[in-house]
Order: structure tokens, then sequence, then C-alpha cells
């Protein structure tokens, strides 16, 4: 299937892939990494065949998020990753600042931290780096068993 376009078989709906946008919320400090990225796939899916009209949408393609003690003397990490085209999870915006807005908010208690901020696919990719290796770092059975 070419990374053009994808069908939905539940709607009949061809869409059109545009573009990713990448989000990260990093709330990490002195003593944990509490890290979260998400990206979102931008589509096009026809509104109306006949005038060959799109409505764009939002689909959550990868959802990342990482919550890891940085104190030597305790361990705890919690890991967790979706990933893929077919995740059902949207977001019907029909723009990008309005997707920015759904996803950029703040928690309940206001802090400006708890933002997701839209980063590039570079910083993307060099973060997913990152925490997976904090997480191999971290995981308590393989480093314990490497150790004897």
């Amino acid at each position: 299937m070419a990374l053009g376009s994808l069908l939905t078989p539940e709607r009949g709906i061809k869409l059109k892939i545009m573009k990713v946008h990448y989000f990260l919320k990093d709330d990490s400090d002195a003593s944990w990494y509490e890290i979260e990225l998400v990206a979102w796939m931008e589509t096009k899916g026809f509104v109306d065949k006949k005038l060959a009209e799109y409505e764009p949408s939002f689909i959550r393609v990868e959802h990342i998020q990482l919550s890891a003690s940085k104190q030597p003397n305790y361990r705890a990490i919690e890991f967790s990753m979706e990933t893929g085209k077919d995740l059902h999870i949207g977001n019907y915006s029909k723009t990008v600042k309005e997707l920015i807005d759904a996803v950029a908010h703040e928690d309940e208690d206001g802090d400006p931290r708890s933002l997701m901020k839209p980063i590039t696919k570079t910083e993307y990719i060099a973060m997913t780096k990152t925490i997976i290796e904090i997480y191999e770092k971290g995981k308590f059975i393989h480093n314990e068993n490497k150790k004897k």
C-alpha cells in the first residue's frame, strides 16, 4: 500500500496522508524522568466525492510514555509505547493550530511544565532514542543478570 493514502474499511473513506506532527511533554525534575511523546498524522478524507472536497483530521500514530527514577538507590521505571496507523485514536481538529490547542493544554493545576509542545521530527527521533536508552538502563531483571 502506498504511504500517500490509506483506506479505513469501517467507513470506506479514502484518506490522504499529509504530514506528521510531533509533540513532547517533559515534566522531569531532579529525581524523576516524566516524558511523553505523541505523533499525530494529518489526513484529509473525502467529505463530498462528487466535489472532491477534503476535510482534514488527525490520527494518533504513536504514543510513548516514560516515568523513571533518577535516584541510584531507588529503582523504578514505567514505560509504555503504542504505535501504528490503526490505533483508532483521532482528533477532529480542522487545522494544525486547532490540533496544537487541543493537545497542548495545561494540566488541572495549570502547571505550564505540563504543556505538550510541538517539536521537529529530528527532535522526536532523538527523544525517542533517549527514552529507550533510559528504559534499557533501568530494566531491573536484565541488568541484575548482567552483573552475575
